[in-house]
């Protein structure tokens, strides 16, 4: 059954680890997804829930409307992560499916997106549909505070620092075309390798010193 998934992993039972989060969707209901358009943006776009044809099922379609600039943020309202409260992050993962219902252009742009302090934030790694007429999936790792720019033309950086604010995640979606992209997109997910506290480097350092000694009586 799809759905929205929120989880918090420990990543070891023996000491006080920052825990790993996850958050992914799978039904993209209008309501609880907010389109956002970049500072610069000329244009809005599209969005609707369509309840079948997904990867299964229910999935996002996005229209970027027939113009030769625009760029938009969707923002799940409850993806949100607060560093200064449940620890550093040290680097984001996502990924997500896409198809394009278009047979002509190069499809619509894409990346993973943010947004903190009031702020948009763009991966500047950015992917493109193509002419993916079949449901694929992208992915992309160990994605750094410094890979995301704030805007479209900016050069700040969203603070992953254990001082960071709330995180609000989502996706972009961008078309440079003087045509109108129709593109679906499913399976969303975000989660991230988080920083481990002070007292968990302690454990693994004690772990290694342990592991070198027994290595050494063998």
């Amino acid at each position: 059954m799809k759905g929205k998934i929120m989880t918090l992993v420990p990543l070891a039972a023996a000491a006080s680890f920052t825990h790993a989060f996850s958050f992914s969707e799978g039904t993209f209901s209008d309501s609880e997804w907010t389109m956002i358009m970049f500072p610069g943006s000329s244009h809005g776009q599209m969005t609707e829930q369509i309840l079948s044809g997904g990867n299964p099922g229910l999935y996002k379609r996005v229209s970027t409307i027939n113009d030769s600039f625009t760029y938009n943020a969707h923002l799940r309202a409850a993806f949100n992560y607060t560093p200064s409260v449940s620890g550093a992050i040290a680097s984001l993962n996502w990924s997500i499916d896409a198809k394009n219902f278009n047979t002509f252009g190069a499809g619509q742009g894409f990346a993973l997106a943010l947004m903190q302090g009031g702020t948009l934030y763009r991966c500047a790694i950015h992917n493109q549909t193509g002419l993916l007429t079949g449901w694929n999936t992208t992915s992309q790792t160990a994605l750094a505070s410094s890979h995301f720019l704030s805007g479209i033309g900016g050069s700040s950086h969203p603070d992953f620092s254990s001082t960071g604010s709330t995180i609000t995640f989502g996706f972009m979606t961008s078309n440079g075309m003087g045509s109108t992209i129709d593109v679906g997109y499913d399976n969303y997910r975000v989660w991230m390798t988080p920083v481990p506290e002070p007292g968990s480097l302690a454990v693994l350092a004690l772990g290694a010193v342990v592991l070198m000694r027994r290595r050494r009586r063998v």
